[in-house]
């Protein structure tokens, strides 16, 4: 498992296929191992990267608290260390809200741009509530709770596991550094401002639909695409149906 050193910490991530760049950001509480059900087929057509945002999986841990744009700044120090002048991006929630960071500071090394279950902004009283469930479940638990009550029932148990191991794995003040990072966060303002060709994907049961679809409103030309029998996690809960609609916009010249 190879680490890279950024902005004064070590990165982990692993990277697989050949062809144009296609790095995967994870959400809240997990690692780069959420994409077990994209990495195969996407590896296919493309050289994927998957990556450990600060403060998760194997990543490094600094006990200073970070922002959604520190995220989004270590990503790109990422690519400049490995000499990725462009990729295409895709990030799932909080890997959504670094992507679009990240599209709106460095549109130059973006090709592409897919949004997954992303919101626009932080929404009230979210932090809060996180923090509260780590401070009285602890990561462990937690991750148990999640994966039982908020994943659709057909995942794959291994895949399940992967998510509440993952939970498992963060040290509580580091999970509640990663659940702070999100306050604040508020892109709908700027979203006008990205002209890349843009997916935005979203489970039809997730709430964030309602952000989903003032997203493809205001980021001109993009696609929406919304993932039938999926709640938030589309990517694990219906990962054939989100895999073929990257894919095609991948694709699509």
């Amino acid at each position: 498992m190879p680490k890279v050193k950024i902005n004064g910490i070590r990165i982990a991530y692993d990277e697989v296929g050949n062809g144009q760049n296609l790095i995967l950001i994870h959400g809240l509480g997990e690692s780069r191992r959420l994409w077990s059900l994209q990495v195969p087929a996407f590896s296919r057509y493309y050289r994927i990267i998957t990556i450990d945002c600060r403060g998760h999986g194997e990543s490094d841990k600094p006990e200073k608290q970070h922002k959604i744009q520190d995220l989004s700044d270590d990503l790109y120090r990422f690519m400049v260390v490995k000499g990725l002048k462009k990729a295409h991006v895709l990030g799932f929630s909080m890997g959504g809200m670094t992507a679009q960071l990240f599209a709106l500071d460095h549109p130059e090394m973006v090709d592409k741009l897919i949004l997954a279950d992303a919101p626009t902004r932080s929404h009230p009283g979210f932090a809060d509530r996180f923090v509260a469930l780590i401070e009285e479940l602890g990561p462990k638990k937690l991750g148990a709770r999640l994966a039982r009550d908020n994943i659709e029932a057909k995942v794959p148990e291994a895949v399940r596991r992967i998510v509440e191991e993952d939970f498992a794995r963060n040290p509580k003040e580091a999970f509640i550094r990663n659940v702070r990072a999100e306050v604040g966060f508020d892109t709908e303002a700027r979203l006008q401002e990205i002209k890349l060709p843009t997916l935005i994907v979203v489970g039809e049961n997730d709430r964030l639909v309602g952000d989903a679809q003032l997203m493809s409103r205001l980021i001109a030309g993009s696609k929406l695409a919304v993932i039938k029998g999926s709640g938030h996690s589309t990517c694990i809960e219906n990962a054939e149906d989100f895999n073929k609609a990257v894919l095609e916009f991948l694709k699509d010249t």
